[in-house]
C-alpha cells in the first residue's frame, strides 16, 4: 500500500517519525510520498526519503506560502531537488480560496510557474485546490499533457470531469469515512480505476474509526483502503493491486511499493 501525501516532517510525527514509520510497515504501508510546502520543509522531506527505504518525496510551494516565499524563482527554489531520483513530483502547489477568495489572484503566478517547470522537466504535479477547483483547472489548462493528481478531492464533478479527460489521477483521503462526506462518497463510482489513489494528508483528517482525539499517521491509510474496498464492492486483494499500480504509475516509481 502507498500513502501518496503524508507530512511526515510535521510537528507531532517527525518527532517520533521512526515510531510512525513502523506502525505504518506493520500496518502494511510500503511506501509513502511526502510533499513539502515550502523550501524549508521540502528539504526536510528530501532527507526523510534519504534516511528511509520506501519513502519518496516532492518539492513545492503551497499556496497559503506564496506571500513567504516572496518573488523567487522556480529554478532558484528547485535547484536542491531536480536530479535527486527521490524526487517524484512537483508539490504541494495549487490554489486555495477557503479563507480568502480574493488570495488567489495573488497565489496565480507562482501556482503557473511551478506547473511550467513541471511540464518542463516532465514531472506530475500535486495539486491543492481547495474551493478554487475552477481556477485551478484553468491554470492546468495552459499546460497541455502535464501529468498530475487532486490531492484530498472534494467531491468536485467539475474537477472529476477535467481528471477523466485529462488523465489526472484522484486521491482520496481520510475524509471519504465521514457521515458528511456524501458529496466525495456519491462520485466514487465515477472515478476511473485506473486514475485513482489514496492518501492520509497526515497529520490531518484521521479515518474513522480513529477520527476523535486522533493525529493521523500513515498506518491510518488502511481505514481509508477497507472503506473503499466496501464501497466500490472489490475485494481487498484486487484494490490492493489497483492502488499500488496506479501510485506507481502517477509517481513513476521502480521497485517494490507495497508492503503488504
Amino acid at each position: 500500500m502507498v500513502d501518496t501525501h503524508c507530512h511526515l516532517y510535521w510537528p507531532g510525527l517527525i518527532e517520533q517519525v521512526d515510531e510512525v514509520i513502523g506502525r505504518a510497515r506493520e500496518a502494511g504501508v510500503g511506501s509513502i510520498v511526502v510533499p513539502g510546502i515550502n523550501l524549508s520543509t521540502s528539504l526536510v522531506a528530501q532527507d526523510l526519503a534519504h534516511r528511509f527505504a520506501g519513502v519518496y518525496f516532492a518539492a513545492g510551494v503551497h499556496p497559503s506560502e506564496t506571500e513567504a516565499a516572496g518573488c523567487v524563482a522556480p529554478a532558484e527554489f528547485f535547484k536542491p531537488f531536480l536530479e535527486d531520483p527521490k524526487l517524484v513530483a512537483i508539490g504541494e502547489i495549487g490554489l486555495d480560496a477557503h479563507h480568502d477568495p480574493g488570495a488567489v489572484e495573488r497565489q496565480r503566478p507562482l501556482f503557473r510557474a511551478q506547473l511550467g517547470l513541471a511540464a518542463e522537466r516532465d514531472l506530475p504535479v500535486i495539486i491543492h485546490h481547495r474551493d478554487a477547483g475552477r481556477s485551478v483547472i484553468a491554470e492546468l489548462s495552459g499546460f497541455p499533457g502535464l501529468r498530475g493528481v487532486f490531492h484530498c478531492f472534494e467531491g468536485s464533478r467539475r474537477l472529476l470531469g477535467f481528471a477523466r479527460e485529462h488523465g489526472f489521477f484522484i486521491s482520496l483521503a481520510g475524509n471519504v469515512t465521514y457521515p458528511t462526506a456524501q458529496n466525495i462518497q456519491a462520485q466514487l463510482s465515477r472515478i476511473p480505476e485506473d486514475r485513482l489513489v489514496i492518501e492520509t494528508d497526515a497529520p490531518w483528517m484521521p479515518p474513522e474509526p480513529v477520527r476523535e482525539g486522533r493525529r493521523c499517521e500513515p498506518a491510518h491509510v488502511m481505514h481509508t483502503f477497507r472503506f473503499l474496498a466496501a464501497g466500490l464492492a472489490k475485494s481487498t486483494n484486487m484494490l490492493r493491486i489497483l492502488l499500488s499500480r496506479n501510485s506507481r504509475e502517477l509517481f513513476q516509481i521502480v521497485g517494490d511499493i507495497d508492503g503488504a
